[in-house]
C-alpha cells in the first residue's frame, strides 16, 4: 500500500489549524490495523466541523480499514461501552467513540470530587482491551473530559498509544515557535510540531519490532518513524534528523529486493527534508543532497500520476533553491521560482486553499531576494503573491500565518525603490505593527524582536514629517528589540541591531546639534553656532 496516500480527502473547507495532525492521525490508523491501538484526541471543535473530520477519515481509511462511530448518550453509554469494548469482533475495523462528554456526572456535575461513572468503567478495561478489540480504537474528547481521564481514569489513559489535538483556536501554549523567513513543508504545510510527534515515534519503534523481517511493512514502519522524527521540534531537532536519516537509509537498503517506487520516492522526499533541516555539518552539501532527493522524488511523483506529491516535492525542491547558498544566486532563485509556479498549476486557490496560500508566501519570498532584473517589478510581484496570500491567511482563522506574511510584507514594501517612498514606508510600518498584534513579546519573543528591529528600520527610513519624532520612535523599537536580542544567545542578531542603534543615534545628536546652531542663531550667539558647526561634521 503506497505510504504517501494521494488521495487525502481533507476538505480545504475546514478552517483548522490540524491539517498536519490529521494526516499524522491517517497514517497511524492505517499502520495499527492490524492490531488493538488506542488513541485519544483531544479537540474543541464543534459537533458538525468534528463529524465532517471524522467523515473525511472514514473516506481515506474505506477499502482499507471500516470505521465504525459510536455515539454515547446519558441514556445508552452503558450498553454502549460495554458492546464496544466487551464484545469480540468477527472483523477488523477502527472504532471511534465520541459523545463522553455528555454521559452522566460529565455536563452538570464535572467538577464533583466523585468518579463519574464513565471514567470509572473505562479504568477498569485496562488490562482487557487487548483480548476484545482486534483493530484501533479512537477517543473523541473535549478538553474537559481529557482532563478528567487523566484524572478519574488514569490506568485507561496511561494505555494510550498516541495523542492527537485539534484546536479551532489554538492558544499560544499549543503554537510553536515558527521562523518568518521559510517554509519547510513535507506533507501540505508548514512545519508545525505534532502534539503526538514524541509518542509516534515509539509508536513506529513498536512497529518495528513487529517487522523485524526486511518486508514492505518494515519499510511502512521504518517511513512513519522518519517523518515522525523529522517532525521533532527544539533541543532535539538535530539529534532527530540524524536519526531519520539513518531510519530512510535502512529503507532504501530493503527496497533493493523489494521494489517499489512510490515508497522509494516517498523516501527522497523524507530525506530532503531532513537535510534541509540539518544543522550539523557543511550546510552547502547539504542543501544541494536535499536538491538531489528532490530531483530524485519527482522521477516517481509525476504531475499526471501523482499530483499531490509533485507539486508538494515542487514547493519543496523551491525553497531548497531558495536558500542554497552556493553557486549564482539569481539562477537559484528563478530556479525556486520556476518550482514555486509549478506547484501553483496543483495547488489551486480554488481546491487546495492553504497550499496555493502558502506557496504564494514562498513565491513572494523569492521574488523579493532576486538581485537582478526590475526590482521594482520584483517587489511589486512580491507584494502581489503576499497580499494573494492574506486572503487565506486571514488574522481571524490563521493568526501565526497572517503574522508571517504581514511581516514579509513589510519588508517587501520597505525595500521597494520606486513609488511614494514615503507611502511605501508608512505602509511597511502598518504592517508591522499588524503583526505584532499576535507576535507579542510574552508568547513569541524572537519573533516579535525581528519585528521590533523592522520597524525601527522603517521609522528610521522615513524621509518626511517630523525627522526627530521618527527617529525616536526607532531608537525605542531598537531597544525594545534589545530586550530579547542579547549578546549571548543571539549575538547576531544583537550586533544587527546595536549597529542599527548606533546609525539613528548618531542621526539624532546631529539633528539635535542643528537644533542648537538654529537657537543660538535666534538669539544672536553666532560664536556658539559656529563653534558646534566646527566639529559637526566629524560626528
Amino acid at each position: 500500500m503506497p505510504i504517501t496516500a494521494p488521495k487525502q480527502s481533507s476538505p480545504p473547507d475546514l478552517k483548522f489549524e490540524g491539517d498536519e495532525e490529521y494526516t499524522q492521525l491517517l497514517r497511524v490508523v492505517r499502520a495499527a490495523r492490524n492490531g488493538f491501538f488506542l488513541f485519544l484526541i483531544e479537540s474543541n471543535y464543534e459537533p458538525e466541523l468534528r463529524d465532517r473530520l471524522l467523515d473525511c477519515l472514514q473516506k481515506d481509511l474505506a477499502g482499507e480499514l471500516p470505521l465504525r462511530r459510536m455515539k454515547l448518550t446519558a441514556a445508552n453509554w452503558e450498553a454502549s461501552c460495554r458492546t464496544i469494548l466487551e464484545t469480540p469482533s468477527d472483523f477488523e475495523e477502527a472504532i471511534v467513540l465520541i459523545g463522553l462528554e455528555n454521559t452522566p456526572g460529565l455536563v452538570t456535575e464535572f467538577g464533583r470530587t466523585t468518579r463519574p461513572p464513565v471514567f470509572a468503567f473505562l479504568n477498569r478495561l485496562r488490562e482487557t482491551l487487548h483480548h476484545h478489540l482486534t483493530g484501533p480504537i479512537l477517543v473523541w474528547c473535549t478538553p474537559s473530559v481529557f482532563t478528567g481521564l487523566q484524572t478519574h481514569a488514569p490506568d485507561f489513559f496511561d494505555h494510550y498509544t498516541a495523542l492527537f489535538q485539534f484546536m479551532q483556536e489554538p492558544t499560544s501554549a499549543h503554537i510553536p515557535h515558527r521562523t518568518p523567513a521559510t517554509n519547510e513543508d513535507l506533507i501540505s504545510r508548514p512545519p508545525k510540531t505534532s502534539v503526538a510527534a514524541e509518542r509516534l515515534v515509539e509508536f513506529y519503534k513498536g512497529q518495528l519490532d513487529l517487522h523485524p523481517d526486511a518486508t514492505l511493512d518494515r519499510v511502512d514502519a521504518l517511513l512513519g518513524l522518519a517523518n515522525s522524527l523529522i517532525s521533532i521540534k527544539g533541543f532535539k531537532t538535530s539529534e532527530s534528523v540524524s536519526a531519520a536519516l539513518s531510519t530512510t537509509h535502512e529503507a532504501l537498503t530493503i527496497l533493493t529486493s523489494n521494489r517499489d517506487a512510490v515508497r522509494w520516492a516517498y523516501i527522497q522526499v523524507i530525506r530532503g527534508t531532513a537535510y534541509r533541516a540539518l544543522h550539523t555539518g557543511n550546510r552547502e552539501q547539504n542543501i544541494s543532497q536535499a536538491i538531489a532527493c528532490y530531483e530524485a522524488a519527482l522521477q516517481v511523483f509525476t504531475e499526471q500520476d501523482f499530483p499531490m506529491d509533485w507539486a508538494i516535492t515542487q514547493n519543496n525542491l523551491g525553497n531548497a533553491y531558495w536558500t542554497l547558498p552556493i553557486g549564482d544566486r539569481e539562477q537559484n532563485l528563478r530556479r525556486a521560482i520556476a518550482c514555486f509556479e509549478a506547484a501553483l498549476r496543483v495547488r489551486t486557490e480554488q481546491d487546495f486553499p492553504m497550499e496555493w496560500a502558502m506557496t504564494q508566501n514562498n513565491l513572494g519570498n523569492a521574488y523579493s531576494d532576486l538581485p537582478e532584473g526590475d526590482r521594482e517589478q520584483n517587489f511589486r510581484q512580491a507584494i502581489a503573491c503576499y497580499q494573494a496570500a492574506l486572503q487565506v491567511y486571514t488574522e481571524q482563522d490563521f493568526p501565526m500565518d497572517w503574522a508571517m506574511i504581514q511581516n514579509n510584507l513589510g519588508a517587501a514594501y520597505s525595500a521597494l525603490p520606486m513609488g511614494d517612498r514615503e507611502q511605501n514606508l508608512r505602509q511597511a510600518i502598518a504592517c508591522y505593527e499588524a503583526a505584532l498584534r499576535v507576535h507579542t513579546e510574552q508568547d513569541f519573543p524572537m519573533d516579535w524582536a525581528m519585528i521590533q528591529n523592522n520597524l525601527g528600520n522603517a521609522h528610521s527610513n522615513l524621509p518626511a514629517g517630523e525627522r526627530e519624532q521618527n527617529i525616536r520612535c526607532a531608537i525605542a523599537c531598537y531597544e525594545a528589540a534589545l530586550r530579547v536580542r542579547n549578546e549571548q544567545e543571539c549575538p547576531m542578531d544583537w550586533a544587527e541591531t546595536q549597529k542599527n542603534l548606533a546609525i539613528v543615534l548618531n542621526v539624532l545628536s546631529r539633528e539635535c546639534y542643528r537644533n542648537a546652531i538654529r537657537g543660538y542663531r535666534r538669539v544672536g550667539m553666532e560664536g556658539e553656532a559656529q563653534g558646534i558647526e566646527s566639529f559637526l561634521p566629524s560626528l
